[in-house]
């Protein structure tokens, strides 16, 4: 809460950056149960939850899988279900949808974070998205990190990995 505060007081203004990175921290060093990883619901409570108040929520499931990945190694694909599964245990609706579709490109983000020269990979996890629209989010979460993580978009010769025409033209916009 200290943390919270002062980061309040200093980045005036930048709200989204300090909950950005309060909840990759969370994600990336709470120590879950394996058992707990693999209860969806339980893990994006704490993003949903009433303690939560919308602090971030889009971040906070954007590295939710994060928690399941990292007691699932390379489960990529096992790791959409679960943001479905999660996302549907705590909101209803179009903010089920909305949540689902965050997880999912945070689950393209993980992919791509594990695997930076092999798109093949992606394409193939986020091809077996339940929709194309998530398939597509997928594909967004991995851009995203590869921007944040070397400071330029993917290369055309990296997104000539990926096997799908819908999700190559994806990577290339």
């Amino acid at each position: 809460n200290d943390a919270l505060s002062t980061a309040s007081k200093t980045m005036a203004g930048q709200q989204g950056d300090v909950w950005n990175g309060i909840w990759m921290d969370h994600f990336a060093s709470t120590a879950y149960a394996a058992h707990d990883a693999d209860d969806p619901a339980m893990v994006l409570m704490v993003c949903y939850g009433n303690a939560a108040k919308h602090r971030g929520d889009g971040d906070c499931a954007m590295y939710s899988p994060t928690a399941f990945l990292l007691h699932r190694p390379r489960a990529y694909v096992p790791a959409q279900q679960w943001c479905r599964d999660g996302c549907e245990g705590v909101l209803t609706g179009v903010g089920a949808a909305s949540c689902e579709g965050t997880c999912v490109s945070g689950v393209g983000m993980q992919t791509l974070k594990e695997n930076m020269d092999n798109l093949v990979l992606l394409g193939r996890v986020c091809n077996k998205a339940r929709t194309s629209q998530l398939a597509s989010r997928c594909i967004s979460g991995a851009k995203g990190y590869y921007s944040f993580a070397m400071g330029r978009s993917i290369p055309n010769t990296l997104c000539a990995q990926i096997e799908f025409p819908t999700l190559h033209a994806a990577c290339k916009r």
